[in-house]
């Protein structure tokens, strides 16, 4: 049996009661104890799995964890911002969507790659939830929520369409490019993540299928097994969707992005940080931003003038595939890009498509 690199991997700790805020005084014996057959047949695979993932994947594990680290500051600010944490949407569903963002993380690093995209869908719900709730307030639809009642059972096509025609919402709406309205932002991400829990496969538009079971994201095999194209695939999805709840935050709560003493840092640079991880953000996160501040901030000028290779998106097998979205050359947040459409295909008659896979030509988008 090989031994991998990076011997800190192979030990195990359990904490000591006082590691923990709620906990007791002294740790109690154990009362049934695992065999270490059960055990191994439990733990070797996903064990090797994370092993060989955090060989590779060092600087997106690094970056993911970062996120989270600072999505639970950002909780302490709002819930300083706020009267009562515990009666407001939005501090509940940041802080819900916190532990959702760290467990999407764990189950991607244990090769459980269905559940761990699956699972960023709950974390946009959560924020579309509080972000809803913020826009539209109702105590006792809210206590339904939060009790679990049939009675509040939110549907996101409906939270879609209600925040579409409420401010700020509605100022993203009137583009090419939207934020709710059909074939935006949330939409195209919110159907794509759903697809991770109905079906085998996603299909978009164009008929290129991507494999949304453990199954077919293994490449075929039992598992779980690493496979470094269902990890590409799970940065895409967990940076899109990080981006997308932060800027929903910070629309609904205009008071965070003003405020003098954060917990850790500022709502501009945990968003800037963001930015800079996501390999290609929605032309509309470039409106939101300009709506945020003015283009002469900081921010609005990274965001703005340097050079952006355009809305990608990996291709199952790796690669990534020129279509339709190549469209954002007239868009301010690609202005230089000269990929040409191919009228060949239906990206290319159809200047409103929006596909599941990427965008464009990394070498023409330069300042």
């Amino acid at each position: 049996m090989e031994k991998a690199q990076g011997a800190f991997r192979f030990k195990r700790y359990k904490l000591p009661p006082e590691a923990f805020l709620i906990g007791p005084e002294r740790e109690p014996d154990p009362t049934d104890l695992i065999d270490a057959e059960t055990w191994g047949h439990i733990t070797t695979l996903p064990d090797d799995v994370s092993l060989r993932t955090s060989e590779h994947h060092g600087t997106l594990l690094r970056n993911a964890n970062e996120l989270v680290s600072h999505w639970i500051t950002m909780v302490c600010d709002i819930q300083s911002i706020v009267s009562d944490p515990r009666e407001d949407a939005l501090a509940l569903a940041c802080l819900n969507a916190y532990d959702d963002l760290r467990a999407s993380i764990y189950t991607m690093l244990t090769g459980f790659y269905c559940q761990s995209i699956a699972t960023l869908r709950m974390v946009l719900e959560e924020i579309l939830a509080g972000v809803y709730f913020r826009a539209y307030p109702d105590a006792n639809k809210f206590q339904q929520w939060v009790d679990g009642l049939k009675e509040g059972e939110l549907r996101v096509k409906r939270i879609r369409n209600e925040l579409s025609k409420k401010e700020p919402y509605s100022y993203f709406e009137t583009g090419e490019f939207k934020l709710f309205g059909e074939g935006g932002w949330v939409e195209f991400l919110y159907s794509r993540l759903c697809g991770f829990t109905h079906r085998p496969f996603y299909t978009d538009e164009e008929g290129n299928q991507i494999p949304t079971s453990n199954v077919g994201l293994w490449g075929g095999s039992n598992g779980p097994v690493y496979e470094p194209r269902a990890v590409k695939l799970w940065s895409a999805f967990f940076f899109d969707t990080a981006l997308l709840c932060l800027m929903l935050v910070g629309l609904a709560e205009e008071r965070l992005r003003t405020l003098k003493k954060p917990t850790d840092i500022s709502f501009w640079e945990f968003l800037k940080l963001v930015l800079s991880w996501h390999p290609a953000p929605c032309p509309v996160a470039k409106d939101i931003v300009g709506f945020f501040v003015s283009s002469d901030h900081p921010l609005g000028y990274i965001l703005t003038r340097a050079p952006i290779p355009g809305v990608l998106w990996p291709l199952w097998g790796g690669q990534y595939k020129p279509q339709g979205a190549c469209r954002v050359r007239s868009n301010p947040i690609a202005p230089h890009c000269k990929a040409k459409l191919n009228p060949g295909t239906r990206a290319g008659r159809d200047k409103t498509h929006l596909s599941w896979y990427f965008v464009l030509c990394r070498k023409s988008c330069s300042k």
